[in-house]
């Protein structure tokens, strides 16, 4: 086991030398693992949520996170060449839902949500971004092999028994009855653009969407325009209206896309 620790904190290393970051990334690869191992010793005495979980980003990228309310979470992206890259975090559990406070925030800001809910569905437990609680019950109803593109699941395979639905906490019980949202971006605010301390820009966008609460639509939902890769989260919802906020981080030497028109549609993501 030590010795794949080591070769695994130097594969992490090596992968990551070529990119960005203000951080050493030996060091980084070192958090990672131990938190990965300290889980993983704990295997018999973890609550039933706790322990390891397996996603599927597409385009051949995986996701691993280890998480437990004593050691916090540890997560690895990886695919076809290895290692990708990596963080970890504290984590606070409360009604059935994980807030992560990621130690290294700008080194890995896209794989994994900041607020993850716990959901129990038959022999397994699943973790969904609160921004894909709509898309996972769409998927749940309607295709569950797709799930773990809209989820983390506890087992590496596609999840075995899953008689009846999943148990989704009260306050987001209406994404099970919910139709698909398609909307269109009917205003648009100026985009801002911020130098980060890395070197590299977030460039911030704030739109208004002809759809709201009566369409299913939460504060925290995601929203996405797949040719664009772009994702919108909803920040503020009425009854038929809301807005919602494009956030990208840029490296300073990248051709910037152009910026989102009024007209745009956006839609759950389905991936």
């Amino acid at each position: 086991m030590r010795c794949f620790s080591a070769l695994l904190v130097l594969c992490f290393h090596a992968t990551l030398m070529a990119q960005p970051t203000r951080i050493d990334d030996r060091e980084l690869a070192a958090e990672v693992v131990k938190t990965r191992d300290a889980i993983r010793e704990e295997k018999g005495k973890l609550e039933a949520w706790e322990g390891e979980y397996f996603g599927d980003q597409g385009a051949d990228t995986f996701v691993t996170i280890f998480v437990s309310a004593k050691h916090g979470l540890a997560l690895l992206e990886h695919g076809i060449f290895g290692v990708h890259a990596g963080n970890v975090g504290s984590i606070r559990v409360e009604n059935s839902e994980i807030t992560v406070t990621f130690k290294h925030e700008e080194r890995f800001p896209g794989s994994c949500s900041t607020h993850l809910l716990i959901v129990p569905w038959g022999d397994t437990y699943f973790l969904v971004p609160k921004g894909r609680v709509h898309g996972f019950c769409l998927r749940a109803k309607d295709r569950p092999q797709w799930l773990l593109g809209q989820a983390f699941c506890q087992e590496r395979t596609k999840p075995k028994k899953l008689e009846g639905l999943p148990t989704i906490p009260e306050r987001y019980q209406a994404c099970m009855t919910a139709a698909a949202i398609m909307t269109q971006v009917a205003e648009v605010e100026k985009e801002s653009i911020e130098k980060l301390p890395s070197g590299m820009f977030k460039i911030t966008q704030t739109v208004s969407l002809d759809c709201g609460e009566q369409s299913g639509v939460y504060a925290g939902m995601e929203l996405e325009r797949r040719e664009l890769g772009a994702i919108l989260k909803v920040t503020m919802t009425g009854q038929d209206t809301c807005e919602a906020t494009l956030e990208e981080t840029v490296h300073p030497l990248s051709d910037l896309r152009d910026g989102l028109t009024k007209g745009m549609v956006f839609k759950t993501p389905m991936y």
